[in-house]
Formats: C-alpha cells, sequence, structure tokens
C-alpha cells in the first residue's frame, strides 16, 4: 500500500473510518484536561489535540489507542505525578527516587488513573488489549520485524511497536503529533498537523 500525508490544517481532509492515535495527541489531551499544567508547555498542540477530540465526539468516530500507546500514555501520567510529587519533597527529589523511596505512592494514583481510563473511553477512543491484535506472521518473526520497521522508517522502538500493531490490526491510518512518524507516510497515511 502507497500512504499519504494529511494535514489537519486543510479543512477537506476527512478521517477514514478505522485509524490509530498516537500517544502525543492522547497526552496532549489528558494533560490540558485532567492534569493542568501551568504554563501549558506547547500551547498551539494543546489547541490541536482539543480539536480533534471534539472532531471524535462530533463525528461519532472511534480513535483506536493500541496496547503500546495505552501503555505509554500511563507511564507518561505517573511519571509526571511522581515528578510533581518529588518537587515538592525537602530535599527535592526526582520522579524515580520518588519511585525507589515510596512504593506506596503510586497506589495512591490510581483514582486518576481510574480516571485517566474512563476519559479516554468517553472521549471517544478505544483502548485495544493484546489479545486483540491479529496473530503475528509466521513468515515474519516479532523480533525482525520491530528491528526492521525501527530502520526503515528511523523510529525508536516505541513508534515502531505503534506501526506494528497498527498492521496487526489492519489499520493503515494513524493519527499523530509526532513528526518523527511523517518517515511512515510512504506506506502509512499520516494524519498530523504540519
Amino acid at each position: 500500500m502507497a500512504g499519504n500525508l494529511f494535514d489537519f490544517n486543510d479543512p477537506t481532509v476527512v478521517l477514514p473510518s478505522r485509524f490509530v492515535v498516537d500517544t502525543n495527541v492522547i497526552i496532549e489531551r489528558v494533560f490540558a484536561a485532567l492534569i493542568p499544567r501551568t504554563p501549558v508547555p506547547n500551547p498551539l498542540q494543546a489547541q490541536q489535540a482539543a480539536g480533534f477530540f471534539q472532531l471524535l465526539l462530533t463525528s461519532n468516530m472511534t480513535g483506536i489507542v493500541t496496547p503500546t500507546a495505552y501503555a505509554e500514555i500511563i507511564h507518561v501520567v505517573v511519571g509526571h505525578l511522581l515528578k510533581r510529587f518529588g518537587s515538592r519533597q525537602s530535599p527535592r527529589l526526582s520522579g524515580r527516587q520518588v519511585y525507589k523511596r515510596f512504593p506506596g505512592y503510586i497506589k495512591t494514583l490510581e483514582p486518576i488513573l481510574q480516571q485517566l481510563r474512563f476519559f479516554l473511553v468517553t472521549s471517544g477512543l478505544l483502548v485495544i488489549s493484546p489479545d486483540e491484535l491479529r496473530p503475528i506472521d509466521p513468515a515474519t518473526t516479532f523480533d525482525g520485524h520491530l528491528i526492521e520497521l525501527c530502520c526503515d522508517y528511523g523510529l525508536d522502538t516505541a513508534d515502531a511497536m505503534i506501526l506494528f500493531e497498527a498492521e496487526r490490526l489492519g489499520i493503515e491510518s494513524i493519527v499523530t503529533m509526532d513528526g518523527d512518524m511523517q518517515r511512515a507516510s510512504a506506506d502509512l497515511n499520516i494524519y498530523t498537523w504540519i
């Protein structure tokens, strides 16, 4: 399949019926809605993410969140909250130090993480579990194909895993704010803001 690059700044761009939503788009919306930051690191991206989620809700579309993207979302939120907790300690602690010294702290985050889960579902996203992915083609090994995706598109392993999971779902369209993912547009449909 030949891919394309679609710019959401073009009002004529229409999403396909099935698409994967990259972690970065979701994180922008999650932080704006659930974990306010002052100031917002990138107000333009926060505005773009809000517009995308508004489109999801008004058009009754459902964006797919792969297992890797979901794990990344939880990781980023927990990391942010660990760091924020550590910044209130004396002496100041890094998120990693909080994680090591206060193992029970993450348990206190469960209500926020459950709220995050509910937020994703009510925002027009569907989180896919690993058992919903198609089996890997017997002619392809997991380890070899992941390396191929990393090298073919010049991506880190998390981005390559999201592409791999989209492939295993039979989805050829990705919504992303990550400029690196644009390198996959030769073979996939990449929807982004240029």
